[in-house]
């Protein structure tokens, strides 16, 4: 077929998006570029576009978050060309951002015994912290997700920790398996959430639901009292 250029519609806000005639054979008009728009996300089955997704695009995005997004945009103009909608290799000119290289060393293995003798395990405070420790050391799991799990996400039977998708940061599903030392304390901590009654698994001290930033202030004081940097 013909490759066609896309053009400005001057009718945009009346009525619903449908496929319009040009004057000109060799043009679209804009109402045409994202009725293919849906096509294209039907033939390359994407998945995601929700409301959550959309408002996601107000917020300021890390560069590896925002060459996802590129890559998507890439891929679709690559789709236009090859499918004869427009005449240019568009996707050529898409770049994708630097990502910064990340200077975080782990922890030595002698600095984190250091700091899994530091919390206090006889105080509520001080157990539920170092099974975060415990938790993160396990599976590697993010401290937002941590904080949000809940007593039904902790399977004691199989031994691991499921991470539902609208706690995680990927929204993907995941299963964690655990140490048989981690399930047994979770079990401790899930008492004692029971007695709150509460749904999830670590609480402040009030009984009420931990917050990152708790978890963040606890932390760094626990590297001070160890004598780390």
């Amino acid at each position: 077929m013909a490759r066609k250029r896309i053009v400005m519609n001057e009718n945009l806000d009346r009525g619903p998006l449908r496929v319009t005639k040009s004057p000109r054979s060799d043009q679209l008009k804009l109402d045409d570029f994202f009725e293919f728009y849906k096509k294209f996300l039907e033939v390359k089955k994407l998945e995601g576009i929700s409301d959550r997704t959309l408002e996601d695009y107000e917020k300021h995005y890390k560069p590896a978050t925002i060459n996802l997004r590129l890559r998507t945009l890439k891929a679709y103009f690559h789709w236009l060309y090859n499918e004869g909608y427009i005449d240019e290799k568009l996707y050529k000119g898409i770049k994708l951002m630097k990502i910064p290289v990340d200077l975080v060393q782990p922890l030595p293995k002698e600095n984190i015994r250091k700091m899994l003798r530091v919390p206090n395990k006889s105080l509520y405070n001080g157990y539920r912290d170092y099974l975060l420790m415990l938790l993160m050391l396990d599976t590697g799991i993010r401290v937002k997700e941590a904080v949000n799990l809940e007593i039904d996400d902790v399977d004691i039977k199989r031994v691991v920790i499921v991470i539902r998708g609208e706690i995680s940061k990927t929204r993907s599903f995941r299963e964690l398996p655990i140490s048989l030392d981690t399930c047994k304390k979770f079990r401790e901590i899930i008492k004692m959430s029971k007695e709150y009654k509460s749904n999830y698994v670590f609480l402040n001290e009030l009984g009420g639901k931990l917050s990152y930033a708790t978890v963040s202030w606890c932390f760094r004081n626990y590297g001070k009292k160890a004598g780390i940097n």
